[in-house]
């Protein structure tokens, strides 16, 4: 168990007998007006849909260690995404709903981290940002900031907002949860 004020990105909590994965957590100090409290967002690892909770800082909750095991991706079904232990071959599915859209940036043979809780599998570590390459975008325009957006399409099809210089071809890092451009990834030099 641990107090609320100590909840962090990334940490599985269970509340009320079902398993959530911790996307923000912001400690508001109290005012004059209104007592101190923690304010999150949590995704529901069984239906994959994010929940907006609030805490006193003092409220304890049950924090869970999952046991992590790198797996590689496989392939997806109509219903699942499914991994395999590289090491026993075991293959285990994981609910499209749980991993939500994050699932469009999975790779065929992507090694990616899976945490289990008693055996069963709850989720998958993505990293913050990936690597993708632009597949289409239109011509910047002519006079406009380069804080103006346009759409461009990635190599796994979605649609994201780059500045007016991104071009077809280009290499952008990208936040997951959020599908936000980061910044143009400069490809190394080779000697």
């Amino acid at each position: 168990m641990l107090k609320a004020e100590f909840l962090r990105v990334g940490q599985i909590i269970r509340l009320e007998g079902k398993f959530y994965k911790v996307i923000s957590s912001i400690y508001h100090k109290a005012t004059a007006k209104m007592g101190s409290m923690v304010h999150t967002k949590l995704r529901n690892l069984e239906t994959g849909t994010i929940e907006e909770k609030r805490f006193s800082p003092e409220e304890k909750i049950e924090d869970i260690i999952p046991e992590h095991i790198t797996m590689q991706y496989l392939y997806s079904d109509e219903k699942n995404y499914v991994f395999m232990n590289p090491d026993t071959f075991e293959q285990i599915n994981l609910d499209k709903e749980v991993i939500g859209k994050r699932g469009s940036y999975l790779k065929e043979n992507m090694q990616i981290p899976v945490e289990f809780y008693e055996g069963s599998p709850l989720d998958i570590i993505f990293p913050e940002f990936v690597e993708m390459k632009i597949i289409s975008t239109g011509a910047g325009l002519k006079g406009q900031a380069e804080s103006t957006y346009k759409e461009a399409v990635l190599e796994n099809g979605i649609t994201v907002m780059v500045p007016q210089f991104i071009k077809t071809g280009d290499l952008i890092r990208v936040e997951v949860e959020t599908n936000r451009y980061v910044e143009r990834v400069q490809e190394k030099l080779r000697g």
